[in-house]
């Protein structure tokens, strides 16, 4: 026949563990350095070494375990010591490409100076957004500013009446176009031709008209050449 065995509910005292904190060699936990490896689970720290080791493309470390046993800890400071064996490779940074913005610009910098980079790229622009609003709103660069546009609009009117001239010499006048584009237009009657007066113009006088605007053409970049120095 069996023997049955009795159970009893145990108190609170009974089942509560009290340990004396002068058995303890320290006075307190901030003096006790973190731990490096989980308590009891050496294989996990070789296998950590092992695993931090290989240099091949896709091969993965997967840890797992209990919460409150280190685990993050432990992969923290398995990554550390392998990153202070090895030599640190450079930042890399994307900056805006101009000319082909879906095409960023990746450049190297040398360890820690990507995010120092960044840190002054932010900085740089705060203080753009907040000198250059001020600076276009005083009055000297208001006046500096209509000043130049009148010297602008002074050269144009010279150039345009310098080019007059010298299409008056061949019988011809200036006309600007909106996009800026300038055409030497024949004279009839001191009056523009019309393009169906133009047409009926005969092989001889088109050549000749050809070879004047040309001419005229030559002219026009050297006066401009001449405004812009």
């Amino acid at each position: 026949m069996t023997e049955q065995t009795e159970y009893r509910e145990l108190t609170s005292k009974e089942v509560t563990l009290k340990l004396d904190p002068k058995s303890f060699g320290f006075k307190s936990t901030q003096e006790l350095e973190p731990l490096t490896e989980i308590v009891a689970q050496p294989r996990v720290v070789r296998a950590l070494e092992l695993g931090t080791g290989i240099r091949h493309p896709n091969y993965h470390i997967y840890l797992s375990g209990l919460i409150g046993t280190g685990r993050n800890e432990l992969i923290t400071h398995a990554l550390r010591e392998r990153i202070l064996d090895d030599s640190i490779p450079d930042d890399w940074i994307y900056v805006n490409n101009f000319e082909e913005p879906d095409c960023p610009l990746a450049i190297s910098l040398p360890a820690g100076q990507g995010i120092q980079f960044r840190s002054e790229m932010e900085a740089l622009i705060e203080q753009l957004q907040e000198s250059l609003p001020k600076a276009f709103k005083e009055e000297d660069f208001g006046k500096e500013k209509e000043k130049l546009r009148q010297i602008y609009r002074k050269r144009g009117e010279e150039v345009f009446d310098k080019l007059q001239k010298l299409a008056g010499q061949h019988e011809l006048t200036v006309q600007q176009m909106p996009n800026g584009e300038i055409l030497f237009i024949p004279l009839k009657d001191n009056r523009p031709m019309t393009q169906q007066e133009i047409e009926q113009l005969s092989p001889e006088e088109m050549q000749e008209l050809e070879s004047h605007q040309d001419e005229l053409v030559g002219m026009a970049g050297r006066v401009l050449q001449e405004q812009r120095e």
